[in-house]
């Protein structure tokens, strides 16, 4: 199975503190979800979280950059695997871009999130593929992201 490789806008002065931003955002997220953490462990860039009969796997990046290893993560896993990045227009043209390698891992999801209005939408692709018409695919995400406007 092919993997890619997902790009990324790089030199972003504000990349560690958008990082710590989402990661800060995550955990708030994390606390009010109804199934409680069980153990939590954290790099720089992930959050290993494990609930009551779940494993989940959280990377944070604000923009997508090379994520060979969210991609290698999540093939053959059975863990759920979310990316955690910030609701903007590049990001969307991004998951475009690498569709069809995103639909091939049914436990893959994006939060797209707006810290300033501290809202998030959630795409999985796999399943999106399943419901969604290949020609309205990048109105629709557009729609869902303008929903609780861009970060940009």
């Amino acid at each position: 199975m092919h993997l890619g490789k997902i790009k990324i806008t790089k030199g972003i002065a504000s990349f560690p503190m958008r990082i710590e931003e989402l990661k800060q955002w995550l955990k708030t997220f994390l606390k009010n979800k109804e199934h409680p953490v069980v153990h939590l462990e954290e790099t720089a860039d992930t959050l290993f979280v494990e609930y009551t009969g779940e494993k989940h796997v959280y990377i944070i990046h604000p923009h997508f950059e090379d994520k060979q290893h969210l991609l290698t993560q999540a093939a053959g896993k059975e863990h759920q695997i979310t990316l955690v990045v910030l609701n903007t227009r590049k990001n969307i043209a991004q998951v475009i871009a690498w569709w069809d390698i995103l639909i091939q891992y049914p436990q893959l999801n994006i939060f797209f999130v707006a810290p300033k209005t501290n809202e998030k939408w959630v795409l999985y692709p796999s399943t999106h593929n399943k419901i969604i018409e290949p020609q309205n695919l990048e109105k629709g995400l557009h729609a869902l992201a303008e929903g609780i406007g861009y970060d940009e």
